[in-house]
């Protein structure tokens, strides 16, 4: 109990904590208000077709009853009767039956809804602790349960006692009832009496199961943002995928440019900077690719599938990779050292 009622669980269940516990089949439901249902449902169709039913069962027994008294009793004559009785009697148990499973069903979908799980009947060890035991027997909750199936116990009584006085004044008035009066005297209106004080108590089983099952579903604000950052990603892992997924984007951008480049420079294999520059049209080399590791080896083949000569200038490749991004100007303090590899590069090319 003091788990379930924790007072840091000030929270309202989420949709998914709903959800979760539907699929577990911790759901409200109330044995008590779905046998109302069905005591209702059986003694509204006992109320409809009681004379249909006493008809079926009492008039043919009195219309052969003159025969029965001029003929001899054989086994044939008990055989035949049994089987008219069972064949009867089946299919009134039949129909009775029916509505009663009907009724159940209507009940169990208009409480809970259909729900189909195998979680309720895996076994729960904690239930076979002793200490568990005990502190569910002597809960409030097993107090209030108690009391109230003491009160159904005397309200039922109560109903029972009232319909047999009602009964017995008319009987008294008229000793020569009927089997119909007798149905509709007793047994239906009884039927009716048991059938009102169990959906009664029903109604106020399933309020208090459902005011529980709400307690206790309940969440901390904790378990409110966990459930949160799981449903959304924890924010610094969405922040590092959305940084990747930029920087993914930028290298892929970058190796397109790579074949417009004029030379790339590496560590040789940690660090590769492609450079472009086009005399006349730009002010410096301009940074077109840089990347690291695999991303590096991918700029420098590249490169060389393109022609583009790849030079190892190791301490001149990280402090570009260092101080220029892609898009940027190299820095003025590398324009000498650059101009160099230009030259360097232009003298290949007219070579070949």
């Amino acid at each position: 109990m003091s788990d379930e009622f924790d007072q840091n669980k000030t929270e309202e269940a989420t949709p998914r904590r709903l959800e979760r516990a539907r699929d577990e089949g911790d759901v409200v439901f109330s044995p008590d208000l779905s046998g109302g249902i069905v005591l209702l449902a059986i003694s509204v169709a006992l109320w409809l077709f009681s004379s249909l039913v006493l008809q079926t069962f009492t008039g043919p027994f009195f219309e052969s009853l003159p025969h029965l008294r001029r003929m001899d009793w054989t086994v044939a004559t008990t055989n035949v009767l049994a089987q008219w009785f069972l064949s009867h009697f089946g299919v009134m148990t039949a129909v009775v039956g029916g509505i009663a499973m009907t009724a159940a069903i209507f009940s169990t979908q208009l409480q809970s809804g259909m729900t189909m799980t195998w979680q309720p009947l895996s076994p729960k060890w904690d239930r076979l602790s002793p200490t568990n035991g005990w502190n569910r027997l002597f809960s409030p909750e097993s107090a209030l349960r108690g009391g109230l199936s003491v009160l159904k116990l005397a309200s039922t009584v109560a109903v029972v006692l009232l319909i047999l006085r009602s009964f017995t004044s008319r009987w008294r008035e008229n000793p020569f009832t009927s089997g119909a009066s007798l149905s509709t005297g007793v047994f239906v209106p009884m039927l009716f009496g048991l059938a009102f004080i169990t959906f009664s108590w029903g109604l106020v089983d399933y309020a208090f199961r459902w005011w529980r099952h709400q307690q206790k579903l309940k969440m901390s604000r904790q378990e409110i943002q966990d459930e949160q950052k799981d449903d959304q990603g924890d924010p610094q892992i969405r922040a590092r995928m959305r940084r990747i997924q930029k920087e993914t984007a930028m290298q892929r951008k970058a190796l397109q440019e790579v074949p417009n480049a004029t030379m790339v420079i590496t560590n040789p294999t940690h660090y590769a900077v492609a450079l472009r520059y086009e005399s006349g049209k730009m002010n410096a080399p301009v940074v077109v690719a840089k990347g690291t590791d695999a991303v590096a080896r991918r700029i420098a083949e590249t490169a060389r599938k393109h022609g583009i000569p790849v030079l190892e200038r190791k301490p001149l490749t990280r402090a570009i990779f260092a101080l220029a991004d892609v898009g940027d100007e190299i820095p003025a303090e590398f324009y000498r050292a650059i101009a160099e590899l230009l030259a360097h590069v232009y003298r290949l090319k007219n070579a070949s």
